[in-house]
């Protein structure tokens, strides 16, 4: 197993420093503010939901463009690289699949996104309302997060709770709270790739000053899970890379 694999497995996340260099990182921002440009949402905060197209919803995390390399093909090598391949059929299994490749983009209007899980791909306010969280033995699924910017003070960090795969699901602690004991502060540059395993909670800050904060966002997932109803069919039959 390799060491971000082992990580995923140990302590619920992994963090891929350096995974896309300063002209990728331009190339993808740029490609991304251009379709905000062509989008023309009308906010980048809403809760809840607003749906502005099939491929586009306006949400509490923000701007959320769920098809971005059928967008913009031309992105895939730089948001697809063979390391992350690599790890997430040592993490899921040899038969991995890319369930989703998209963007994500907030403003100084998102506030504190609370902690949440990605468990089964649901929405976590579904499993608030029913009170109820899943036991789950084996790790079935990977969201990543690809950083165009400098996660610091004005941009907003990443909160991790750390937890090894089978471990409780349920929130240890106040979904609204900004500090949880035992919490882990991510500051990543531009161009890191954080990992999480499904059912590891996390939180975020919100953009403190004017731009946009905005990350390429990929789920992967074992071929013997579920595919939620958002997972992009094209993507899920072909190949990793």
């Amino acid at each position: 197993m390799s060491a971000h694999a082992r990580e995923l497995v140990e302590r619920g996340y992994a963090v891929f420093e350096g995974f896309a260099d300063p002209a990728a990182v331009e190339a993808l921002r740029a490609a991304i503010e251009e379709l905000v440009v062509e989008i023309d949402p009308p906010r980048f905060y809403a809760s809840p939901t607003e749906v502005l197209s099939d491929d586009v919803v306006v949400t509490s995390p923000g701007l959320a463009i769920s098809r971005l390399l059928h967008a913009r093909p031309a992105l895939r090598p730089l948001v697809l690289r063979p390391e992350l391949a690599t790890t997430m059929r040592a993490t899921l299994g040899d038969d991995a699949v890319l369930e989703l490749a998209g963007a994500v983009v907030s403003d100084a209007t998102r506030p504190f996104f609370r902690w949440h899980t990605h468990i089964d791909g649901e929405d976590e306010g579904e499993r608030v309302k029913r009170g109820a969280w899943p036991a789950i033995a084996d790790p079935l699924r990977v969201l990543t997060l690809l950083y165009l910017q400098d996660l610091d003070d004005d941009v907003g960090p990443l909160y991790v709770f750390p937890r090894r795969v089978g471990d409780p699901t349920p929130p240890p602690h106040d979904l609204d709270a900004h500090d949880w004991p035992g919490m882990v502060e991510l500051r990543p540059r531009a161009g890191t790739l954080v990992a999480l395993e499904q059912c590891t909670w996390h939180a975020a800050d919100s953009l403190r000053g004017p731009g946009h904060r905005i990350f390429v966002g990929c789920y992967f997932a074992a071929a013997r899970a579920e595919r939620p109803d958002w997972a992009d069919a094209e993507l899920s039959r072909g190949p990793l890379l």
